[in-house]
C-alpha cells in the first residue's frame, strides 16, 4: 500500500478554502500514485474553533462532505477526513475514509477526547472498525488515540494492517508525535499514518512532525517541526 500524510497549517472556520487545498493535495497524491491520503484533525473546520463547534457540525448530507467524496472520485484517491459530526442531537469529533469512487467507507468517531476543552465541546465515540482498502484492512484513530495503547490494540485484534490517523498535537507534547506512532506499531504490528498540524492556530502551536511508519517502529518517511509537507511512502 502507498500512504500519504499532508502537513499543514490549520485554516480555521474556512471550509471553503480546506476543500480547495484538499482538491490540490489529492491531485498531489493521486500523481505520486498514493492509495490514500490521510490529512490532519478536524481539517474540513480547522481545530480551534470553541464554542462555535456545534455550528459547524455537519450531518451527513452536508454539502462539504459530499464535496470530499466528489474530490476523491476526480482524482481516484482515498480520503480521511475529519470534522465536527452532528448525530442525534449530539457533537462528535469524527474521521470518515471515502474510497477512490468517492463511496463512504466508514466514519470513526474520537473515542479517548484530549483535555477539559474537547470533553466540553465533544462526545466521545464508543467504537473502532475496520474497512478494507487497496486490498489492506485499515481502521482509523484521532490524535490523542494513538497515546493511547488499547485502541491500536483493538484495531489490531479485528485484523488492521495499516492505522489511518488524523491528529492536532501541540506543543509542549512534541515527544509524543516522535514516539507514540513508533510505539504503537511496535505493539500493533500494524504500520500507522499520523498526519498533523503546524504553526499556530489560536493559542496553540502545533508540533508538526507527521509521519508514515512500518510496522516494525521504522519512519519511512517524517515531516519537521514547521512547514507544509505531503509525505509518500509505502508500507
Amino acid at each position: 500500500m502507498r500512504l500519504a500524510a499532508y502537513q499543514c497549517r490549520a485554516l480555521t472556520g474556512d471550509i471553503a478554502a480546506n476543500l480547495h487545498r484538499l482538491d490540490r493535495i489529492a491531485c498531489a497524491a493521486s500523481a505520486a500514485e498514493a492509495d490514500v491520503l490521510v490529512v490532519p484533525e478536524l481539517y474540513l473546520t480547522g481545530y480551534c474553533l470553541g464554542d462555535r463547534t456545534s455550528e459547524f457540525a455537519m450531518s451527513p448530507d452536508a454539502a462539504a462532505l459530499q464535496e470530499v467524496s466528489a474530490i476523491a472520485r476526480r482524482h481516484a484517491v482515498a480520503l480521511v477526513v475529519g470534522y465536527p459530526e452532528l448525530r442525534a442531537g449530539a457533537v462528535y469529533n469524527t474521521a470518515a475514509l471515502w474510497d477512490r469512487s468517492g463511496a463512504l467507507l466508514s466514519r470513526y468517531r474520537k473515542i479517548n477526547l484530549f483535555g477539559d476543552e474537547e470533553k466540553r465541546l465533544f462526545r466521545p465515540g464508543d467504537a473502532t472498525e475496520t474497512t478494507a482498502i487497496a486490498g489492506m484492512s485499515v481502521g482509523m484513530l484521532i490524535c490523542y488515540d494513538v497515546e493511547c495503547p488499547a485502541a491500536a490494540r483493538s484495531l489490531a485484534d479485528d485484523g488492521a494492517q495499516v492505522i489511518l490517523a488524523p491528529t492536532a498535537n501541540m506543543l509542549p507534547y512534541r515527544a509524543a508525535a516522535i514516539t507514540a506512532p513508533r510505539a504503537r506499531t511496535l505493539e500493533s504490528g500494524a504500520a500507522l499514518v499520523y498526519a498533523n498540524y503546524t504553526g499556530d492556530e489560536g493559542p496553540l502551536t502545533y508540533t508538526g512532525l507527521s509521519v508514515i511508519v512500518g510496522a516494525d517502529g521504522e519512519d519511512r518517511a517524517r515531516a519537521g517541526d514547521q512547514g507544509e509537507a505531503l509525505l509518500i511512502a509505502e508500507v
